[in-house]
């Protein structure tokens, strides 16, 4: 029978196996090849009361006779090189079981998982028997069902008790996550090389070929690297950088703190794809600073390799958002000075890269700027509206396009922390704001036309009908409330209106045609006159009560209201 060095958790481990059944204690012999080493007092505890155990090295017969021989307190277990058959027949009538316990690490490890049959694969691997004796749990190991003790229960008992990791089978992404782990990690990176290498043998089979350069790292006192390598890999190992001599040289600058080991593409996408989902998991359970911490390493390795500037190329590094942002902003200033009609693609691109990005999400207000930057650019290529446009036309016009102008010239006003963009966003502001007060001239010119024409209400809705045409045709579907905001431009209102879409509220306009007609106020716009002719459906002037009183008799409103709640 193969033996091995006798360690302290082997030595009980054999006496658990001595005592299973119980009763009264009788010295327990062991046979080894090399002396005992270890502490002289040991405790059990197994199915009964915590005991203290004499150990004692007994290198001749003399000794053991000598050891028996003498008065203890604590159960006696001796070592001994002697063979069991030089003890004689008094000897081993006195000692448990009538002869010596040998040593084999995997009839203990059987003992410990109730087994009577060891998987052949496991024999030679000694090791694991040891490891399995040394971290049995207080509460044992749960029994084999089948009598076998197979490598899958072994390993998976191993994994779970020696290195910190709750699968047999761990994929990737459970490995990344358990490397995260305060020490975890060093439990294996306290393991003999060899341990390692077959450990990194077994997980190569459920994580992929990569497991073993991820175990280097986890391993190596760059421990807290091995997630924020992953994020690297995302840009060093794309596609679109395959013939990218720089990007080249910071793979190889990478191999020595994998322990040499040079990733394959398709090994360095893996780890890449399992790292960005550990750190947006970490990020969704609230541990933010986990994954900051990890996007700070990754962005300090971007340095190490000497490939910071392609930190553009990662969709999660805080670095990569910025870089985004002044591609965008270089596209936008590059087009303005070229002054061409299209908005260039690079512009279209930098956007769609940027919106993609993970930053993005809580950047709204500056993703949202961005936006607004874009389309007003694809307007100022527009051509300005027809001179002989007509109010109606050019009120839709508005309506349509320059409400939003308005409110994008107000929002860029606001800048960007990125001083390129921010100064292409002032240029953008300048430009459009010219066009628009030349459109608002003519506005003006068109609305002083109309009047002197009479004010034909083609196409255009007069103040004091939007209780008749409007607002009595949606009271008589369903009850309705008519609020007056006073002061609140177009752009104001769009603003409004995509927040109550977020809200799951829409505007009611009618089936046919493009919508309600613009309405034009009572000149002068101001309350007591514009105001009042719109609550009176009729052109007045006045205070409130005017208002109230016209409101509560319009003829249109009482028709679609009950008797007894007029309007």
């Amino acid at each position: 029978m193969s033996q091995v060095p006798l360690s302290p958790e082997l030595l009980l481990g054999l006496v658990r196996r001595v005592r299973r059944k119980g009763g009264p204690w009788r010295p327990i012999g062991i046979h080894t090849r090399t002396a005992y080493t270890g502490p002289t007092k040991l405790a059990f505890a197994e199915g009964g009361p915590r005991v203290e155990l004499d150990v004692v090295n007994c290198p001749s017969l003399l000794a053991v006779r000598s050891a028996l021989a003498e008065e203890r307190v604590h159960p006696l277990v001796f070592v001994t090189q002697q063979d069991e058959d030089d003890l004689g027949a008094d000897v081993r009538a006195r000692i448990a079981k009538g002869r010596l316990q040998h040593p084999g690490s995997w009839e203990v490890a059987l003992d410990l998982f109730e087994a009577q049959t060891l998987d052949p694969a496991l024999g030679k691997q000694t090791w694991l028997a040891d490891e399995l004796i040394r971290a049995r749990p207080p509460s044992g190991y749960a029994p084999v069902p089948t009598g076998v003790l197979d490598a899958e229960v072994a390993w998976g008992a191993f994994l779970r008790e020696v290195v910190g990791l709750g699968d047999a089978r761990p994929d990737l992404r459970s490995l990344l996550r358990w490397s995260s782990k305060a020490g975890a990690a060093s439990r294996l990176a306290a393991q003999t090389s060899a341990v390692r290498r077959a450990v990194a043998d077994r997980l190569v089979d459920s994580a992929g070929s990569v497991a073993r350069a991820v175990l280097h790292v986890a391993c190596s006192d760059r421990s807290a690297d091995v997630v924020p390598v992953g994020i690297v890999a995302e840009l060093l190992f794309a596609s679109s950088f395959e013939e990218d001599a720089s990007i080249q040289t910071g793979v190889v600058r990478l191999e020595p703190l994998l322990g040499g080991h040079a990733l394959s593409r398709r090994e360095g996408r893996a780890w890449a794809e399992a790292a960005r989902a550990v750190a947006a998991g970490a990020e969704e359970s609230d541990d933010v600073a986990l994954a900051g911490a990890w996007y700070r390493r990754a962005e300090a390795l971007l340095d190490e390799l000497k490939v910071r500037a392609y930190a553009h190329r990662s969709d999660v590094l805080p670095l990569g958002f910025e870089q985004r942002v002044e591609r965008l902003a270089h596209a936008l200033q590059d087009w303005l000075e070229a002054g061409t009609k299209a908005v260039p693609d690079e512009a279209e691109q930098a956007y769609k890269m940027l919106s993609q990005h993970r930053v993005a999400r809580r950047e709204r207000a500056r993703l949202q700027r961005a936006e607004m930057a874009l389309r007003l650019a694809r307007w100022l290529r527009l051509d300005d509206a027809d001179e002989a446009a007509s109010l109606a036309e050019r009120a839709r016009s508005y309506e349509r396009d320059g409400a939003f102008v308005d409110r994008a010239r107000t929002q860029l006003g606001a800048g960007d922390a990125h001083p390129a963009l921010a100064a292409v966003y002032g240029r953008l502001v300048d430009t459009a704001t010219k066009r628009r007060e030349r459109e608002n001239q003519d506005f003006g010119t068109a609305l002083s036309g109309w009047l002197a024409s009479g004010g034909s209400a083609n196409g255009i809705l007069p103040i004091e009908d939007v209780l008749e045409r409007v607002l009595a045709p949606v009271a008589k579907s369903a009850p309705a409330l008519l609020l007056v905001m006073d002061g609140m431009s177009h752009a104001v209102y769009r603003e409004l209106l995509e927040s109550l879409g977020e809200l799951a509220w829409g505007p009611q306009v009618p089936a046919e045609g493009n919508g309600f007609d613009p309405v034009v106020a009572v000149l002068p716009s101001v309350t007591n006159v514009s105001r009042t002719s719109l609550l009176c459906g009729r052109l007045a002037s006045g205070a409130q009560s005017i208002e109230k009183d016209g409101f509560a008799s319009h003829p249109a409103l009482l028709a679609v209201s009950r008797t007894a709640k007029p309007p």
